[in-house]
């Protein structure tokens, strides 16, 4: 008996042993040797907080981000002299968000809201280099981030059950923006149309999230979106823009729908 019991002792120690000398892992799963930095939030940001994260060898690093309360997040990359991408994995190595230019040029840029658990931000570049080392400067600021449609667009537009159609027409020079204010049990069909340029529309939450986004669906080189009945009240903003970065007359209309708008799901 003393024998046996001193067989599973080594043998667990074996195992132990074996346990210790693999490769540590972070929140995510990652390699421990590739985290650059953990920040938590326990409560929406008021400032900006991040990391300078140094690229080496070809390798991505990771900035882990422990949750613990619900939070709206803009993570910037600052690509500099190289094009940055930006990767969130969930802690079960899930991809939940990912970017290459959205933050301009070729900054990469995620905006999300995160539910409380562990999350990795992972920093990469689009191109490997061998020659020299890249410090990426990682920004993290509360979302919505500052050049969001929500913020730009002005005053919203109140859209509700029996809201009147909304019709603008204009000339485009950079981008149109409407804000909305959408009461629960309402959603609004979006199209624009212009005989001058090929037409694209993106639709922000209002957190800045591009939750929907068209080009052709209007008909030949005009556009068309629907935000579906909301069940809660919530701010949106859609904006116009000329795909091919030309400018002219356009036709907007804003036209609200109900949930008796919405074709019933098929049992």
């Amino acid at each position: 008996m003393l024998l046996a019991a001193a067989a599973v002792t080594c043998g667990f120690g074996a195992a132990e042993a074996q346990e210790s000398a693999s490769p540590a892992t972070g929140l995510c799963g990652q390699p421990a040797a590739l985290t650059a930095q953990s920040l938590s939030f326990d409560k929406q940001p008021e400032d900006v907080t991040g990391a300078f994260v140094q690229l080496r060898r070809n390798e991505p690093r990771y900035i882990e981000l422990g949750i613990t309360a619900p939070v709206a997040l803009t993570m910037l990359a600052d690509s500099g002299s190289v094009d940055t991408t930006l990767i969130l994995f969930g802690d079960k190595g899930q991809i939940v968000a990912s970017d290459d230019d959205g933050g301009g040029d070729t900054n990469a840029r995620i905006v999300s809201r995160l539910q409380p658990g562990n999350y990795c931000l992972q920093v990469d570049t689009v191109v490997n280099f061998a020659e020299t080392d890249a410090v990426v400067p990682v920004s993290i600021t509360p979302a919505p981030p500052p050049d969001a449609c929500i913020r730009t667009a002005g005053e919203p537009v109140e859209i509700k059950a029996g809201s009147d159609e909304i019709i603008t027409s204009d000339q485009l020079s950079a981008k149109a923006s409407i804000a909305l204010n959408v009461a629960a049990g309402t959603g609004v069909r979006i199209e624009a149309r212009s005989p001058i340029f090929d037409t694209y529309l993106t639709l922000e939450d209002g957190i800045g999230q591009v939750i929907s986004e068209d080009d052709d669906g209007g008909g030949d080189t005009n556009s068309k979106l629907e935000l579906a009945p909301v069940s809660t009240d919530g701010s949106y903003c859609v904006n116009l823009t000329s795909l091919d970065e030309s400018g002219g007359i356009y036709a907007l209309s804003i036209i609200p729908i109900t949930e008796t708008s919405v074709p019933a799901a098929s049992e």
